[in-house]
Formats: structure tokens, C-alpha cells, sequence
């Protein structure tokens, strides 16, 4: 992150510096394309995290009956179910918020990048937990632990599938709180401190897909 003077006024495909008057029609250009580019990683960003949140839910959801034989099981948790809606859910937002104009003076899109922000965050730290309970369950499984059985070989791969789904969850709950690093300014989000200083923050976070 660098620090620059509201005249600094910068434009290219990984940093983006702005101001909200006097832009040259290049700068009105880069900036347009720029947004663009933000609509399109929340849509298709917003597809995957509802694939994934929609298969972290139903692997759980077997992982729950599989386990419902031995209901001491440390597999009945159900860490995939709560990690998958939370998942759909910030997948469910940011493809809402992708047919939303992108401005700073739309206020439902602003609503819907904070609460896509907040969720995404909360999701890191359910994902994570997901992916460590489905590599203990994997681990007990490979050492044939009695918490694996009766349905020993369906628990291993229950466990495999959800460890897997669980790290893909964490590394897009990542990606979606960067989002917000890289197009706060845009939209007109910033702290007293740049408000008194009148300093320009310039990001150069934003390179991912």
C-alpha cells in the first residue's frame, strides 16, 4: 500500500489512483474499465463461492447421516454444513451485488460490499475450521480410529472431500476480503485520518482474477 498526494492521479491495470474531480477522459476511461473489472471478479467470484458453499453443504450433510450410526462420531459436527451456508451466502451476495452499478453513490451496491466484506471475514475463520476438523476426521480414518467406523471407507472419503473443499472455502474467503482493500477508495470509503489529511491511498492489491 503507498501513500501519495490527492494531486497524484495514476491509472493502469494493477494501481489505481484517483480523485474525484478534474479527470482527463483517459482517467474517466481507466476508471470505468476498472470498476468493470471489479463487476466481473464479484460475478464470477459469486458463482464459484455458491458452487463451493453449495458442496461444503451437501458433503456435510452426508458426513451427518454417515455418522449417525455412531453418534459419538467426532465426524457429527457438522463443520461442512455451517462453513458451506456461510460460503452460499457470500457467494449468494456478491453475485447480487455484480448486477448492481458500480458507484460510489449507489447505496444499496455500498450496503452489499460491507456485508459481503463482514460475512467473507467470518467465513475465513469457518473455512478454516472446516478444513482442520476434515484433516483430524481424515487423520482418524487413515489410523482407523472407531470414530471412523462402521462406514469406514465412506468416512475417509467424506473427510478427503470436505479437508479439499474446506481449503478452496478459505483461499475464496481470502480473495473476497481483498475485494474490498482494492475498491474501497472508488467507492468512497475511507478513514478521519485520510479525511483530515487529505491523503490518497493507492492500492495495489487488486491483480487477482
Amino acid at each position: 500500500m503507498m501513500f501519495h498526494n490527492m494531486s497524484d492521479t495514476v491509472y493502469n491495470d494493477h494501481q489505481v489512483q484517483f480523485t474525484q474531480n478534474h479527470l482527463t477522459v483517459e482517467q474517466e476511461e481507466a476508471l470505468r474499465k476498472y470498476k468493470a473489472k471489479g463487476t466481473t471478479i464479484l460475478y464470477r467470484r459469486g458463482i464459484i463461492q455458491m458452487i463451493l458453499g453449495s458442496l461444503s453443504t451437501i458433503v456435510g450433510a452426508f458426513v451427518l447421516y454417515s455418522a449417525s450410526e455412531n453418534l459419538g462420531s467426532f465426524f457429527a459436527v457438522g463443520s461442512g454444513i455451517w462453513a458451506g451456508l456461510l460460503m452460499l451466502a457470500v457467494g449468494i451476495i456478491s453475485y447480487r451485488a455484480s448486477w448492481e452499478t458500480f458507484d460510489k453513490d449507489n447505496k444499496k451496491f455500498k450496503a452489499l460490499i460491507i456485508i459481503h466484506y463482514v460475512i467473507s471475514i467470518i467465513t475465513c475463520t469457518t473455512s478454516a475450521l472446516h478444513a482442520a476438523h476434515s484433516g483430524i476426521c481424515l487423520g482418524f480414518c487413515v489410523s482407523k480410529n472407531e470414530w471412523c467406523k462402521p462406514n469406514l471407507d465412506t468416512n475417509t472419503a467424506l473427510a478427503a472431500i470436505g479437508l479439499v473443499l474446506g481449503i478452496l472455502m478459505l483461499i475464496f474467503s481470502i480473495m473476497s476480503t481483498t475485494f474490498f482493500c482494492c475498491f474501497a477508495r472508488i467507492l468512497g470509503f475511507q478513514n478521519s485520518n485520510h479525511r483530515r489529511d487529505g491523503i490518497h491511498i493507492t492500492v495495489n492489491c487488486c491483480g487477482q482474477q
